[in-house]
């Protein structure tokens, strides 16, 4: 399966750091199979609080084998927009 994570830099191999800002579910390495959203993700990690683009807004693209990360990893899958990930 091709999964896509937007950034603001090249991501080579993931890794899970922790930060300071807030997240949605946590540290953890967010990814998609939408490529555009990826991009927007991307561009938006590049656009300061007024609206100035700095940066260079990358996409990485993994192939991801989905029955290792569930045997190995606490895996979030969403089907579509649910409550939960809302």
């Amino acid at each position: 399966m091709i999964v896509y994570h937007g950034s603001n830099i090249d991501i080579k191999e993931p890794k899970i750091i922790q930060s300071n800002r807030a997240l949605d579910f946590g540290f953890r390495f967010y990814t998609t199979t939408f490529k555009e959203q990826a991009e927007k993700c991307a561009l938006r990690k590049c656009t300061n609080f007024k609206g100035e683009i700095g940066g260079k807004p990358t996409v990485s693209i993994y192939e991801l084998d989905l029955e290792f990360a569930r045997r190995n990893y606490k895996v979030y899958e969403y089907k579509g927009v649910t409550n939960e990930w809302l």
